[in-house]
């Protein structure tokens, strides 16, 4: 069922795949395996069904369970000159991100000309759904550096535990989507997630 789904979303052009540096918009090197460009798997899903815009993760991997992606860079709290704007700016946004890409990807097995059997009906909802926060903390030792000394400054000394805090909060969230707690990890732990 998985693979013909894929199969499906390929065919109709629901998923298209692009390398890791593409889809995360910059923030990760690429490591040799292509994702779903998720944002484009939105804007054809919100077209089809004249819905508002959606809010939705960056990319998706499919393998025996269904990963979403969402990339953020810690680059990112410089930009927003405090710790508290920025990790709320993560909650508020991954609270919609979580429910409307699962809204826009369980457009698919339902559109009208993908059949499921009850047996792959039933199968579907037991796949696990997991939900990756991708920082980029694998940065080279100079730009390391300068963040490092820029997040002093603002008094960000322990940034990486407040990401997760942030994401933990979020579960009570999902929970009525039968999503795994989401996950934060860095970059290079993506490729350890393959097809």
């Amino acid at each position: 069922m998985v693979q013909r789904l894929k199969k499906f979303g390929i065919e109709n052009n629901y998923f298209q795949y692009k390398n890791l540096f593409e889809v995360s918009d910059k923030t990760c090197c690429d490591n040799g395996v292509e994702y779903i460009d998720f944002d484009e798997t939105k804007k054809i899903v919100v077209k089809e069904t004249s819905q508002d815009n959606r809010a939705s993760c960056d990319a998706l991997l499919i393998n025996d369970s269904f990963n979403f992606i969402e990339f953020k860079s810690f680059k990112n709290v410089m930009k927003y000159g405090n710790k508290e704007s920025f990790l709320e700016e993560i909650q508020d946004s991954l609270e919609n991100k979580i429910g409307d890409s699962l809204w826009i990807f369980d457009f698919i097995p339902r559109h009208k000309n993908f059949i499921l059997t009850k047996q792959e009906k039933k199968l579907y909802k037991t796949i696990e759904k997991n939900y990756y926060i991708v920082v980029d903390v694998d940065i080279n030792p100079i730009e390391n550096l300068f963040f490092t000394l820029n997040s002093l400054a603002l008094g960000t000394t322990n940034i990486y535990d407040d990401l997760i805090s942030v994401t933990s909060k979020i579960v009570g969230e999902i929970t009525t989507f039968s999503v795994n707690k989401p996950q934060l990890i860095e970059c290079k732990a993506l490729k350890q997630i393959r097809e």
